[in-house]
């Protein structure tokens, strides 16, 4: 067995053998490509309305043209390999970014303000239904 450091990029490996109980040499060659990694650089955290920017990465420094996705929105990369999106979920999302050439990665961003807000609302909405009920059990025993 051998272990065998692979570039990034297209290798070909080569495997050549004269061992075999046929008495014969055999040859075998087989390509393979080791993609660069991305990564994916933006706040863990980001305000409710604020302005989402995206930068995308690898090894060799900023990726142009790289598909980034937030939910159901799509954007490319600039050349200083950067997207910006200005809306997204208000309770967290994943932003996914692939590219030719280049192993995908993704990331989990929380949005600060919208969950509470929506909680708040929720609260607020179960307290009106159960003072309406109330309301109308009181009703329906005067009569």
């Amino acid at each position: 067995m051998a272990n065998i450091q692979l570039e990034y990029g297209e290798n070909t490996i080569t495997v050549h053998t004269d061992d075999l109980p046929d008495g014969e040499g055999h040859t075998v060659s087989f390509t393979v490509i080791r993609q660069m990694p991305l990564e994916i650089g933006c706040p863990d955290t980001i305000s409710d309305g604020e302005e989402l920017s995206v930068t995308v990465t690898s090894l060799d420094g900023p990726v142009e043209g790289a598909t980034v996705y937030v939910m159901n929105q799509t954007g490319l990369t600039d050349g200083d390999g950067i997207v910006v999106f200005d809306s997204y979920p208000e309770d967290g999302f994943r932003i996914s970014a692939s590219g030719d050439g280049y192993y995908g990665t993704y990331k989990t961003v929380d949005v600060e303000g919208a969950s509470e807000t929506s909680s708040d609302h929720t609260i607020a909405l179960a307290v009106f239904v159960f003072i309406l009920i109330g309301i109308a059990a009181s009703l329906l025993k005067r009569k």
